[in-house]
């Protein structure tokens, strides 16, 4: 609904009410769903997909009945590429590749990964996606379709394990469909594609391709089960604030030589995406059309945007920024000058492209991170309150001492206090 929003940065803007989020409140993140800004699921039915395309391309319907592998019956799918998989796709033909498995892009955590590759992720994660609902022929507002019910595009079945039944065969069609849009695209991601440590291969995508697979067989399984549907959108929206914390990570990580350059000490062991603030983008309890148009009018007030209609308001975007408890304002002055670095490096036409962020509305978490900062970034008042309730998730907090040239280790001139908006 609200949350398809993807940005490489927001606008602030202060305000004030009051909300609070229990530490309780952290609900388990499907590990399928954490990859930056994925957008697993097309927005658009497949019978309102473009058809016009330039000379020689496949019409997007074309592959949603299954193309050639539709046409030619005797063919086995899933063997197809064996002889390409290892062969990756550049669009510069000289671009050297190291010796690395490609699958590597896949199966090392996302925070080892550097800032190219976790591009590289994003993006052939999104594109698989899409390309598996076009396959199928099965739109973000469609149900899946039941094993053995009339299939609108090639067949799935969630029923099966992913090598098993049909799927084998539909995960080497989404893959090449995949590879072509990339490859019809390669303009715009050259500088991925011909990086030494990323091999866009088809066995990668079919590897993407299989995540994908168990990504959509979770939203089959709530469709027939309330309970499951229920812990679905909590994870999902889970899973969106990890990826929107892990892309403000990655942004304010670029800037930190610029910090260095202006303070002489180095923030970057103090950037971390579990200590990123959470942004949400919509109400609080995810509420229906009436509450959610609500909070799109409270947003677009607090961030000072009047005179726009319901359907115009519909078209905007909001994160509204939800402050961490744990926090120390010494640390969050830091993110805050990182942000704003960052924001300052960004080309006009992208800074117009970002989502309105608004902060201080008073929506506060007492959520303890998985990762403990250093002494200095730990509010003592809020510890001191979780120690009497959480104590048990604070085991290595406060045992981390302060890096070189912050809290207690700061210089006079790195001492001081400033605008103390969360980041």
């Amino acid at each position: 609904m609200l949350d398809t929003s993807v940005s490489d940065g927001c606008r602030d803007h202060p305000s004030d009410t009051g909300r609070s989020q229990p530490a309780s409140d952290s609900p388990t993140i499907d590990p399928q769903l954490l990859d930056e800004d994925i957008e697993l699921e097309t927005t658009h039915p497949v019978h309102l997909a473009r058809t016009t395309l330039a000379h020689g391309h496949r019409n997007p319907l074309y592959a949603a009945r299954g193309g050639l592998a539709h046409r030619n019956t005797g063919r086995n799918a899933a063997t197809e590429n064996n002889e390409v998989d290892d062969a990756p796709y550049a669009p510069d033909p000289s671009a050297v590749k190291d010796k690395s498995d490609p699958l590597v892009l896949l199966k090392t955590k996302y925070g080892a990964l550097d800032l190219v590759q976790r591009q590289a992720r994003r993006v052939i994660s999104n594109v698989v996606g899409q390309q598996f609902r076009l396959v199928t022929s099965v739109s973000k507002q469609d149900k899946w379709p039941k094993w053995g019910e009339q299939m609108p595009g090639m067949a799935v079945n969630f029923e099966a394990r992913v090598d098993e039944s049909v799927n084998p065969d539909l995960l080497v069609r989404v893959a090449e469909v995949s590879m072509q849009h990339l490859k019809n695209h390669s303009a715009i991601h050259a500088t991925w594609m011909n990086a030494p440590n990323v091999k866009l291969t088809y066995s990668l995508l079919r590897e993407c391709a299989k995540t994908t697979f168990r990504g959509f067989r979770t939203a089959y399984n709530s469709q027939v089960d309330h309970e499951k549907a229920m812990q679905r959108k909590k994870n999902e929206c889970a899973s969106r604030w990890q990826n929107r914390r892990n892309k403000k990570s990655d942004n304010l990580y670029s800037v930190v030589p610029r910090y260095l350059e202006l303070h002489g000490v180095d923030p970057g062991e103090l950037v971390t995406a579990d200590l990123m603030s959470d942004e949400a983008s919509g109400p609080e309890d995810n509420g229906d059309e009436a509450a959610v148009t609500e909070w799109r009018w409270q947003m677009a007030e607090k961030a000072g945007i009047t005179g726009k209609s319901d359907p115009q308001l519909a078209k905007m975007s909001f994160f509204e920024v939800i402050r961490p408890n744990w926090r120390s304002d010494e640390l969050t002055k830091i993110y805050r000058e990182l942000s704003e670095i960052y924001k300052g490096s960004l080309p006009l036409k992208s800074l117009r492209m970002t989502v309105e962020c608004v902060r201080d509305t008073g929506w506060s978490s007492d959520k303890i991170p998985g990762y403990a900062p250093f002494n200095f970034g730990v509010n003592i008042e809020w510890y001191n309150r979780m120690q009497e309730t959480d104590g048990r998730y604070l085991g290595d907090w406060l045992k981390h001492p302060d890096p070189a040239g912050f809290g207690e280790n700061a210089t006079p001139a790195d001492d001081g206090t400033g605008d103390l908006l969360a980041t």
